[in-house]
């Protein structure tokens, strides 16, 4: 699955943006800088699907 772009919520941590796209220490540098400031880091993840872009939960990265 290819993941596009990330995305960090309140019930999420660090281990849940690792991904094969984006190694851990990239997902805990972008968790904390989120976690300090949740304003400047909202962005959504999605994979695509044929043309669709279909949102990810945390449960699904």
């Amino acid at each position: 699955m290819e993941i596009n772009m990330y995305s960090v919520s309140a019930d999420m941590d660090a281990s849940d943006l690792h991904t094969a796209a984006m190694p851990y220490g990239q997902a805990k540098f972008m968790y904390d800088r989120w976690k300090a400031d949740p304003e400047v880091f909202n962005v959504i993840m999605y994979r695509h699907e044929g043309d669709k872009k279909i949102m990810l939960g945390p449960s699904e990265v």
